[in-house]
């Protein structure tokens, strides 16, 4: 392969990543502001009541969307260059996301009282929960087109409907919670449910599709697979859901609710922020790895790419976390949340291998092993769980961040085994090479944040965040051209 050919995928994954990883520093923004007004016209009670109904959905809806919105990428990035055959898979996808959605709604309806009892301990807000459900329906059939527009990667479609839904629901939330407060939360989650649903039709719209025919047996057979595979991906990610669940009680069990709030706290900021670049991973890396599942050369290629391009990236941003822990608790939070400083500070690290086994890990999706996939991700939080339960017991949250990092490289290699075995992925040398040497770099960031003093910890961290960031740009621009780029627009 020449050297164009390898700049342009490093150019492809770099463009998916700073195009998705923007979008989300942008719903952040709308994020906080939203949370902020939430907070002012709902109140700590109003707010926990919104949270409640919101979680409460979100759990039926994990159970019952199939995870027909991952599964359909696959075969309509397969199919991408053939319009009538992306118009069969479609056709079948919107049928069963009709189904699921309806029985989505169905459930929530007919259980209303129930739901209640289980979030509020009363069925006080059994009707809420009957309207509410409503939007259960219309979320599952905005997660149709999104894999429409996902598979066929319409980016510029994408990001404009996230801007604009993202936006629009923003003034609508504000404004209703301003008029009527605690009884606006229901009108608020079905009418930012039906903006959504309003843009993602008008720009599914904008993709001309023929007019396709199905039978229902051909609607089933279609159907069956993505329904089939989609299932285990959503069983998957509602058994990573019951194990974030199950940590939490049990440090709340054998130690306090303000512990959970530390680690909760410090480890949603970890997420939130870092995942502005892992963003890209499945709107971008996936549906490009699924359109050449049967080429393995450049199969291998673009995963190995993807990581190199995630780990330039990352690296500084972890980096900084790690030595300026503190400092960043301090910000987003109060000094109460400084002793999860050191929690933050594995955490981060953690993620340095975390993301090149999620990232490998796709393959198994893109390949449409969702068996392997399931094996996979079973086994990595069945583990994962005992070592956060060993962490916590034995070192509280410093043992839980130990037990965090211990886990995600252990993912990080039985992936990589099993991808190597199952689809004859291998590294890239020189990529190992980069990687052990930013490892190296984070690792003794991390060692200086938790051990040293303050002035050590910032003098010696920050010129570790600088060497850090200055070899990544190095490698970046030697991919992107980016000096050359910036050159030119100047």
């Amino acid at each position: 392969m020449n050297s164009v050919d390898k700049n342009k995928g490093y150019k492809t994954s770099a463009k998916g990543i700073a195009l998705f990883g923007g979008l989300q520093i942008y719903k952040i923004l709308l994020s906080v502001i939203r949370t902020k007004c939430s907070a002012l016209f709902l109140g700590p009670s109003g707010f926990g009541i919104y949270s409640l109904i919101t979680s409460t959905l979100t759990s039926l809806e994990m159970v019952t969307n199939c995870g027909l919105g991952t599964s359909s990428v696959k075969d309509i990035a397969h199919v991408q260059d053939d319009m009538t055959e992306v118009a069969k898979v479609y056709r079948a996808l919107n049928r069963f996301v009709w189904i699921t959605g309806l029985v989505a709604t169905v459930l929530c309806v007919c259980g209303a009282k129930y739901l209640s009892i289980s979030a509020f301990g009363n069925p006080d807000y059994t009707i809420a929960f009957v309207f509410a459900g409503f939007s259960l329906l219309v979320n599952q059939l905005i997660t149709g087109q999104g894999a429409l527009l996902t598979g066929l990667r319409k980016y510029k479609f994408m990001v404009r409907l996230n801007i604009w839904s993202n936006t629009l629901g923003l003034v609508v939330t504000v404004v209703l919670y301003w008029l009527w407060g605690v009884k606006a939360i229901v009108p608020v989650i079905i009418s930012t449910a039906m903006l959504n649903l309003l843009f993602s039709c008008y720009y599914a719209k904008l993709i001309s599709l023929p007019k396709v025919a199905l039978s229902v047996r051909e609607i089933w057979q279609r159907g069956k697979r993505m329904f089939k595979m989609g299932m285990l991906i959503s069983l998957g990610g509602a058994l990573s859901s019951l194990a974030g669940y199950t940590i939490r009680i049990f440090i709340s069990q054998i130690s306090s609710v303000f512990i959970v709030g530390l680690f909760t706290a410090s480890f949603s900021l970890v997420n939130t922020y870092l995942g502005m670049i892992v963003s890209a991973i499945d709107k971008d890396y996936y549906p490009r790895l699924c359109s050449m599942e049967s080429d393995t050369d450049n199969f291998n290629r673009t995963i190995n790419q993807q990581i190199e391009m995630l780990v330039l990236l990352l690296s500084p941003i972890i980096a900084v976390f790690v030595i300026f822990a503190p400092a960043v608790i301090y910000v987003f939070y109060s000094e109460r949340f400084q002793l999860a400083s050191s929690f933050m500070v594995l955490a981060a690290l953690s993620m340095y291998f975390y993301v090149p086994a999620k990232t490998i890990s796709i393959a198994f999706l893109a390949k449409g092993d969702s068996k392997g996939y399931f094996i996979n991700q079973l086994t990595f939080v069945t583990y994962t769980l005992v070592l956060n339960m060993i962490g916590f017991h034995y070192g509280e949250l410093s043992g839980l961040g130990i037990s965090f990092l211990a886990a995600y490289l252990i993912y990080l290699l039985q992936t990589y085994f099993a991808c190597r075995r199952c689809y004859l992925f291998n590294f890239d040398k020189q990529i190992l090479i980069k990687v052990g040497l930013y490892m190296i770099l984070l690792i003794a960031a991390s060692l200086v944040s938790l051990y040293a003093s303050s002035i050590i910890r910032y003098t010696v961290g920050s010129a570790i965040v600088v060497v850090t960031s200055l070899i990544a740009f190095m490698d970046l621009n030697s991919k992107l051209g980016i000096i050359n780029y910036l050159r030119k627009k100047i």
